[in-house]
This record gives structure tokens, sequence and C-alpha cells, in this order.
């Protein structure tokens, strides 16, 4: 009997598992990107984040400037500059 409902808690939380994972592997890569991302800034890591942003990229600032790639990277690398806390799910 213990053995039985044991099985059964151990595939229902197996099933929880499976639920929760992203059913398509784009959100699976985003969310990895996102994650990368804000790791990057949060550590001033330049190289990471020159890697990671397109030559096409256009940032919205916080108070509606626009900033290309070219004025981005040398901002995150200043030490003043504080990036908002991450509002990333993982």
């Amino acid at each position: 009997m213990i053995r039985t409902m044991c099985c059964c808690l151990l595939l229902a939380l197996g099933s929880v598992g499976l639920a929760a994972q992203p059913s398509d592997p784009r959100e699976s890569k985003l969310l990895v990107l996102e994650r990368l991302w804000n790791e990057a800034q949060v550590n001033r890591d330049s190289s990471a984040l020159e890697a990671l942003v397109s030559s096409r990229f256009v940032n919205t600032e916080w108070d509606g400037e626009l900033t290309n790639k070219q004025k981005f990277l040398p901002i995150s690398k200043d030490p003043h500059f504080n990036p908002p806390p991450s509002t990333s799910r993982t």
C-alpha cells in the first residue's frame, strides 16, 4: 500500500514538473537568452552584451529615449550604471 502511494506521488510530481516546462523550444531559448542578458548587465560583462546585441538593436529607455548598440554598450560599462531589477520569470 505504501509503495503504491509513493509511486502515485512520484508520478504526480513528475507530471507537474513536465507541465511547468515551456512547450515551445523557442520559449526555452528566449528564457535562457533573457537570463544571460540580465546576468551580463548586472556583471557589466561588455563582451557578453556585445555578443547578445544585434547591430540593428534599438532600446527604449525608461524616459522614452532611443538607444542603439553603439550608445548602449558604453552606458552598460559605466560603473554608475544601475540596471533595473530583473522581472524575469526564471
